[in-house]
């Protein structure tokens, strides 16, 4: 082929990968796991973990979660997602969670298991369509919202979590953790119809904003007081 430079050679389809290219690409089916130093303790900071999660194939994953748990946040503010409803819809959020767990235990992310996770996130995307689309007028829901400050405050609560999933700073053990958290609460308050039962119920939101603002930092973060509690009873045991 000629130019006004000279004759330069045509360009060939398909030519050798370089050494780096081949390096790059992964041909076996799988993401690449990960690296050897994941979570591995900072030096000097006993109990929390370096979370690299967000730079992982499960960002995606995680996205989704966060932007599926605000909807949800959402229709409990607004009164378009019953507690009942919020339940079940937590309940599905945890199923993701444990699976997404169990998927990464060997620090990989298979073709099949990100789209089994993909499948799990859609069906939890129908569930909540059909949770918000079957509730009453958003209006009339929300003035009587106005006055349902349990349900106002699991709202804040689950914006909170799905911030910290999303950020990366709530790791996959304490997702499911906090998720199971809200679950209960969610039952708590369908059943809370007495003095008793909405005491109770007070008590368990006050602490899951203790145990979300301490897992909303970065890394692992302990429980000093259940981890106190256990070495008690195992010393007096």
């Amino acid at each position: 082929m000629s130019s006004i430079n000279g004759t330069v050679k045509a360009p060939v389809a398909n030519t050798p990968l370089t050494a780096k290219q081949t390096k790059i690409l992964d041909n076996t089916g799988k993401f690449a796991g990960a690296k050897a130093d994941h979570n591995k303790p900072l030096r000097g900071l006993v109990g929390k973990v370096v979370d690299r999660f967000v730079a992982s194939p499960l960002a995606a994953t995680r996205n989704t979660q966060a932007r599926q748990l605000h909807e949800v946040a959402a229709g409990v503010r607004k009164g378009t997602v019953s507690a009942k409803e919020a339940e079940a819809l937590l309940q599905s959020q945890q199923t993701v969670a444990s699976a997404t767990q169990r998927a990464m235990s060997d620090g990989k992310l298979s073709v099949k298991e990100k789209i089994e996770l993909s499948a799990m996130q859609q069906n939890a995307q129908k569930l909540i369509d059909t949770a918000v689309k079957s509730g009453l007028s958003s209006s009339l829901n929300g003035i009587v919202n106005i006055f349902n400050t349990p349900a106002k405050r699991q709202a804040d609560q689950l914006d909170k979590l799905a911030d910290g999933i999303a950020k990366g700073t709530i790791t996959r053990a304490e997702t499911g953790k906090l998720l199971g958290q809200q679950e209960q609460i969610a039952d708590a308050r369908g059943d809370a119809d007495s003095t008793q039962e909405s005491t109770a119920l007070k008590s368990q939101q006050t602490r899951a904003d203790e145990d979300l603002e301490r897992h909303s930092k970065s890394g692992t973060q302990l429980d000093l007081k259940k981890i106190a509690t256990t070495i008690g009873r195992k010393i007096a045991g």
